[in-house]
């Protein structure tokens, strides 16, 4: 018998539900995170869109604490894209010997929208680098 999640939807039980507000793209981009309580720490941006990401951290961070961003977009490190986020779920990494120990999904507080083409150029640059015959029909 299927559930019916807060969103509404009827999805089957077990099943993971989508709530992505805005297309995720792969990434790997250097961000740090400042908690509220504690001190700062890198992580590494997995994949985003302009509404949040998924960070691979080592840091155990509580789900619904709000948190500073600064996303380093480039190789410039004076050129960081800050940003307000609150941890929407945390899960222990599976893969053993893994420098990160947890994926934390983060929600923005506003939409990075001017992020998303930087964001987006580097995921067509990996995916037709590394599958450069995949663009052809």
């Amino acid at each position: 018998m299927g559930s019916t999640p807060k969103s509404g939807r009827n999805e089957p039980a077990g099943e993971p539900i989508d709530r992505r507000r805005a297309p995720r793209y792969l990434a790997c981009f250097p961000v740090k995170i400042e908690p509220s309580v504690g001190v700062e720490r890198l992580c590494v941006c997995r994949d985003m869109s302009s509404t949040g990401g998924m960070m691979m951290t080592q840091s155990r961070l509580p789900v619904g604490e709000s948190i500073k961003l600064a996303l380093y977009l480039s190789n410039d490190v004076s050129d960081a894209r800050h940003a307000k986020a609150r941890v929407v779920r945390l899960k222990r990494r599976s893969v053993r010997n893994s420098f990160w120990l947890y994926d934390a999904a983060m929600s923005f507080e506003e939409p990075m929208v001017e992020a998303e083409p930087v964001v987006k150029a580097f995921f067509f640059f990996f995916f037709f680098f590394f599958y450069p015959g995949s663009a052809e029909t």
